[in-house]
C-alpha cells in the first residue's frame, strides 16, 4: 500500500492524521518479509505508524518504508515522527533479523522511533535503517532523534544476532536519547554514527547515545556481538547525564567530536576512570599495569580498548575493545593494579597493535562505567611456540616435521632453541636427536624442524620424543606452548604395516611367529587388531 503518497510514489498525497493508528489492538503485522508486502507510510500529517495504548501489543512493523519514497532514496516526510510506541504499548517488534523485514526510517519530521509514557515496555527494534537510506550510505535523516526513550523501561535496540543490529546515523539530534526514568533498557549491537559498513561516517547531529535521568540501562555487553560501533558523532559518543547504573561495555567508541564517553551532573556517580602507566602484549594477553581510586573494598571490572588516536584532552575513546580484568580496591579506595587480560575480541590483528594506544574504562558493582582513561602505547613482545602441542608420525615415514611459530613484533629477528629428550621413545634406535637454533628473519613468523625418524624392529608399540624450546633471543618471549609431544606410531599398529596375515578377509600385522630353530612342539596364538577382537586362531608346529 501506499498510505500518504501519490501514486507515482513521489510526491506527498497526506493523511490528515496518522498513515495507521492502532489503539489497543493486538498482534497485527503492518507490512512482511516477502516482496511487495511492505508499504509506503510517508507524507502524512502525524506519524507514520502509532501504536497506543495498554492494550496494543503484540504487533509486528516490518518491511516498510516510512518517511521516504517507495525506492527508499528520497524523502516525503510525515509530520511528526515514523513509529511511535504509546501509553503502555507492549511487547511489540519494529523490523527483525530476516534481512526483509527491515524497515526504513528515514526523513521524517521529527524522531524515527519514540516510545513513551507510560511504561511502553518490553518492546523490540530489531534491523532496521534509521535515518539513512535503502542502502545505508547516504544520509536521509530524521528531524529528531533516530530513537527516542521516555519513561519505558525494559525495551531492545538491537540484539546479538548478526542481523539484529539496526543503523541508527545522519539523524538531526541524538542517535538514541534515553530519558526520564527509562531503566533496563538494552542497546546491543548497532551502528550509530556510521554507514552501514562501520567504517565510514554519517554522523548524528548530537550524541550517539544520551542516557539523561535514567538508570540501569546496558550500552553492548558482556559478549563480541553485543557491541556498539559508536562512531564520528557530533557530540560525545555516550553521554551519562544525572543517570546511575549505566553500563557501557564491551563497544567500539571512536572519532566522535567530543568525548568517547561524558559523565555529567553525577551520571555513573561520576565514577572516576584508571589511570595507566604501562600495557605489553604478549600473544593473546594483554598486561597493564595502572592506578584506580575509587570506592574502598570494592570490585572493579576493568575493560581495555586499543586506539589510533587520542582525543585533543589526551583521554582516549575505544575503538577495539580487547579484553577485561578485575581489580579491588583497598580500604583507602586505592589499587594499584598489574592485570593480565585474555584477548577476547576474536576480530583483534594482533601484529597490527603495536604503538595502538591503550585506554580503559572502569565499571563498579552497580553498574557504574566511568569515562576513557589516559593512553599509552602499547609495546608488542614477540612470543614463539610450537604450532600445536602433539604431533604424530609413522615410523615408515624417515622423517617428521615440527612447525615453530612466532607472532607479535615481527620487525626484529629472533632465535630459539630447539631440543629433543627421550620419552618412551630411545634416541639411535626410534629417532636421531636434534638439538639446534632455529633462526627467523625480521618479517618471518614460521619454521620448521625435522627429526630422522628411525624404524625399529624390537619395538610394537606406539612410542614417544619429548620436544622443548628455550633461549628465545632477548625480546622474545616464549609462548604456549613451548613443551610438545612427538608420537611415533609404530607401523604394525598402522592397517598397511609391514608383515601381514590374511584371515577371514582382513589382513593383520604379523611379524615373526616363531623364532628360527624353536624346537616347541605347539605354539597357538590369538591375534588381535586394535580394536581387540580376536581374527583367527592358529596353530603353528615348530620343526
Amino acid at each position: 500500500n501506499y498510505i500518504g503518497i501519490n501514486f507515482d510514489g513521489n510526491a506527498a498525497l497526506a493523511n490528515d492524521g496518522d498513515g495507521i493508528a492502532n489503539t489497543l489492538g493486538q498482534d497485527n503485522t503492518f507490512g512482511g518479509t516477502q516482496p511487495g508486502e511492505g508499504n509506503v507510510i510517508s507524507g502524512n500529517t502525524q506519524t507514520g505508524i502509532r501504536n497506543n495504548g495498554q492494550g496494543s501489543e503484540g504487533n509486528i512493523m516490518q518491511g516498510n518504508f516510512i518517511g521516504t519514497d517507495p525506492t527508499g532514496t528520497m524523502a516525503i516526510p510525515n509530520g511528526e515522527s515514523g513509529i511511535v510506541l504509546s501509553n503502555e504499548a507492549i511487547d511489540n517488534v519494529i523490523g527483525g533479523t530476516d534481512p526483509g523485514a527491515r524497515n526504513i526510517i528515514s526523513g521524517n519530521t521529527q524522531s524515527g522511533i519514540e516510545i513513551f509514557p507510560d511504561t511502553s515496555n518490553g518492546n523490540q527494534v530489531l534491523g532496521n535503517f534509521i535515518g539513512t537510506d535503502i542502502t545505508g550510505t547516504l544520509a536521509l535523516g530524521n528531524g529528531g532523534d533516530g530513537v527516542f526513550i521516555e519513561e519505558s523501561p525494559d525495551n531492545i535496540i538491537g540484539g546479538t544476532d548478526p542481523n539484529a543490529g539496526n543503523l541508527i546515523s545522519a539523524n538531526a539530534a541524538n542517535g538514541i536519547n534515553i530519558v526520564d526514568g527509562s531503566s533496563n533498557n538494552m542497546i546491543h549491537g548497532n551502528r550509530i554514527g556510521t554507514e552501514v559498513t562501520g567504517s565510514l561516517a554519517l554522523p548524528n547531529g548530537g550524541e550517539g547515545v544520551a542516557i539523561e535521568g535514567s538508570d540501569n540501562n546496558l550500552v553492548g555487553g558482556n559478549v563480541p556481538e553485543a557491541g556498539n560501533t559508536i562512531a564520528f558523532n557530533d557530540q560525545n559518543g555516550v553521554l551519562v547525564n544525572m543517570g546511575i547504573g549505566n553500563s557501557i561495555l564491551g563497544n567500539s567508541i571512536f572519532e566522535n567530536t567530543a568525548l568517547g564517553i561524558d559523565l555529567i551532573q553525577g551520571g555513573n556517580n561520576l565514577q572516576a576512570a584508571p589511570n595507566l602507566s604501562m600495557a605489553q602484549l604478549f600473544g593473546m594477553n594483554l598486561m597493564v599495569q595502572g592506578s584506580l581510586t575509587s570506592t574502598a573494598n570494592t570490585q572493579f571490572n576493568l575493560q581495555f580498548f586499543a586506539n589510533n588516536t587520542l582525543d585533543p584532552s589526551g583521554f582516549g575513546e575505544g575503538e577495539i575493545f580487547l579484553g577485561e580484568a578485575m581489580a579491588t580496591t583497598n580500604g583507602s579506595g586505592q589499587v594499584d593494579f598489574d592485570v593480565t587480560a585474555n584477548i577476547i575480541n576474536p576480530n583483534v590483528d594482533l601484529n597490527a597493535l603495536e604503538n595502538q594506544l591503550i585506554t580503559a574504562t572502569a565499571t563498579a558493582a552497580n553498574g557504574d562505567t566511568s569515562e576513557f582513561s589516559n593512553g599509552i602505547a602499547v609495546v608488542v613482545i614477540a612470543s614463539v611456540q610450537f604450532s600445536m602441542d602433539t604431533y604424530s608420525v609413522n615410523e615408515t615415514a624417515g622423517e617428521a616435521t615440527i612447525t615453530i611459530n612466532r607472532s607479535g613484533n615481527l620487525n626484529e629477528s629472533a632465535t630459539v632453541d630447539f631440543m629433543t629428550m627421550d620419552g618412551t621413545a630411545f634416541s639411535g634406535s626410534d629417532y636421531t636427536t636434534v638439538n639446534q637454533t632455529v633462526s627467523f628473519a625480521s618479517g618471518i613468523d614460521s619454521q620448521t624442524v625435522n627429526i630422522p625418524i628411525l624404524e625399529n624392529p624390537n619395538s610394537n608399540q606406539d612410542r614417544n620424543v619429548l620436544l622443548t624450546l628455550s633461549n628465545p633471543t632477548p625480546g622474545t618471549q616464549l609462548g604456549a606452548p613451548n613443551t610438545a609431544i612427538l608420537i611415533i606410531l609404530d607401523s604394525g599398529n598402522i592397517p598397511g604395516g609391514n608383515n601381514s596375515f590374511q584371515g577371514g578377509g582382513i589382513s593383520c600385522g604379523l611379524g615373526n611367529i616363531l623364532p628360527e630353530g624353536s624346537r616347541m612342539a605347539l605354539v597357538s596364538l590369538s591375534l588381535f587388531w586394535l580394536c581387540g577382537i580376536v581374527l583367527k586362531r592358529i596353530t603353528a608346529k615348530a620343526k
